[in-house]
């Protein structure tokens, strides 16, 4: 058994045709609205819609990203989860 394999060259793993593939490393991001919701954090809010069924949550789209919000989410209706 050998164990110590750092000199072996790597193989290169290429992405598939079509696959979202990052690369290693760090991501920036800026967010581009806020959720309001009646939860205080993220740890305790429902995943699943029919657990909390009447809470309500509202989305704030920042005018400083968009000037014009409503134009922010055509399309939105294509994906089945929003991060």
């Amino acid at each position: 058994m050998q164990c110590d394999d750092r000199n072996k060259k790597k193989k290169e793993v290429q992405p598939e045709i079509g696959s979202n593939f990052l690369e290693a490393g760090t991501i920036l991001t800026t967010p581009i609205g806020y959720i309001e919701s009646c939860f205080m954090t993220k740890n305790g809010t429902p995943r699943q819609p029919s657990v909390c069924s009447l809470s309500r949550g509202r989305l704030r789209i920042s005018k400083s990203v968009f000037n014009n919000p409503e134009h922010s989410l055509i399309g939105i209706e294509q994906f089945s989860h929003v991060w």
